[in-house]
Order: structure tokens, then sequence, then C-alpha cells
């Protein structure tokens, strides 16, 4: 069945859920799903990014919801980093109200991990809790740090964006940057190379504009 001219959020969902694989995750159909399928809808004009980022901001904070708190929360740069990349790209390329609802399911994911944090003795009462709670803070951190980057290549800047950063950061850094890149893979290392990736282009960027002052 062709598509409409002009895809409506429902149709661009069907779509969208319709490519996920036998995962039903959005995860297991990066990149190409993205840069094949819906980039051409959005540059044609025939998709809405606030749509688009409602659809990518949801299954980002299903990776990152309670629901897999007792499971093993994967995160690999080329799944669950492309996904995350996608949605700060789509993010940074939304209107002021879709920001502004995508920061509020963050910043409510955000808040559950520091309850859980900085609980008395949360390290030892529950460490694999605890772990996660950090794991998921330096994800949305990592969220919030290209969502950032794609902003500054737009010439903006997001002052709630980068408030939740900050407290992304002050939670994931109960761990420090050293224990966060053990040798070998895992979450842990995935995330920190993830994180060292675009704090490397946020540095470049930062240089580049002084040099041009």
């Amino acid at each position: 069945m062709a598509l409409p001219a002009t895809i409506p959020v429902g149709e661009l969902r069907r779509v969208v859920y319709s490519m996920r694989g036998h995962m039903r995750r959005l995860v297991w159909a990066e990149p190409w799903l993205f840069r094949d399928v819906i980039c051409p809808l959005l540059q044609n004009a025939r998709a809405n990014t606030d749509d688009a980022c409602e659809i990518w901001v949801q299954e980002l904070t299903a990776l990152l919801g309670p629901d897999l708190e007792q499971q093993s929360r994967l995160f690999d740069r080329a799944r669950e980093g492309q996904t995350t990349n996608i949605t700060a790209f789509l993010f940074a390329n939304s209107g002021p109200e879709r920001q502004q609802a995508s920061l509020k399911s963050m910043q409510a994911i955000l808040k559950r991990q520091k309850r859980i944090i900085q609980q008395p003795l949360a390290s030892t009462s529950d460490w694999t809790r605890w772990d996660d709670a950090l794991v998921v803070s330096m994800w949305i951190l990592t969220f919030t740090q290209w969502g950032q980057y794609y902003l500054r290549e737009r010439g903006m800047t997001n002052r709630e964006l980068e408030d939740l950063s900050r407290d992304a950061r002050e939670l994931a850094m109960v761990r420090p940057m050293d224990e966060w890149r053990p040798k070998g893979a895992g979450n842990q290392g995935e995330l920190s190379a993830f994180l060292d990736q675009v704090e490397e282009l946020l540095a470049s960027s930062d240089k580049s504009q002084s040099e041009n002052q």
C-alpha cells in the first residue's frame, strides 16, 4: 500500500513498527531503518520531525525503563548507541514543545535513578540495582551530550538539556571515569567509548568556535 503524500504520526508509527524485526525493538533495525526509510521522508517533508522524535524517544525511554531493571540491560554502540544517537539528532531538529516533552520523559527516568543511587548502602544492599541505575544515568548523559552536539551544529542551545546533562553526569560519576573504561567489551566500556566520542566532537567544536572569534 502506497503511503500518503503527507504521513500522519499514526501511519509513521505503523511504518516504523512494521520494520522493527523479530526482536520488536528499533535497535535491531538501526541504522538502515532511519537512514533508508525515515530520513528520506523527513527530507522530502512527507513526515514530521516532531513525530519521528516522539517515536524514537518512546523507544529510548523503553530501553531505559524499569522493565529491564532486573534483566541484563544491554548497550552496544552499533545498536543501542545508534538508536540513542538518532534520538538525539531528532530531538535537536524538533520543535520546542516536542523537545520539552522529550526532556520530561528523561527527567522522570533520571529522578528514579537518583533515588536508587542515593539510598543508604545502595551499592552493597542491592548492587545489581545500583549498578543498573549508574548505567541508565550514564546512558542519559550520552544522550544529552549528543543532543547538545547536534543543537550546536544548528547554532542552538537548550538550557533544560544542559541541566539534565549536569544532573546525569553527577549521578553517573559516582563511578569514576577510569572505572567506566574497563578493558574488553560490556556496557561500561561501550558507554564510556560512546561518551568519549561525543565529548571529543564537542571539544573540537569548542576549539573551532574560539578560533573563529
